[in-house]
């Protein structure tokens, strides 16, 4: 004869596994989406002034006279 109370917590243990699952893919999910800004600022900007353009390394870059393709080398 076969022990159905066996079988009865296998299949409950399976959906205990299934629920435990779905939880924490939900909770990742709900991590990634705060760290990535969904609900508001994201956490890495915290505190950050954003810079205007005009206010990035200007005196950094020089520009110069074009190279001739025989000057490459």
């Amino acid at each position: 004869m076969h022990d159905f109370s066996s079988a009865i917590a296998g299949s409950r243990g399976n959906s205990v596994m299934r629920f435990l699952f779905l939880i924490v893919l939900v909770a990742n999910v709900a991590v990634l989406a705060y760290g990535q800004g969904f609900f508001g600022t994201p956490p890495s900007e915290q505190g950050r002034e954003p810079r205007q353009l005009s206010e990035r390394n200007q005196h950094a870059i020089t520009l110069g006279q074009p190279l001739q393709p025989g000057q490459l080398r």
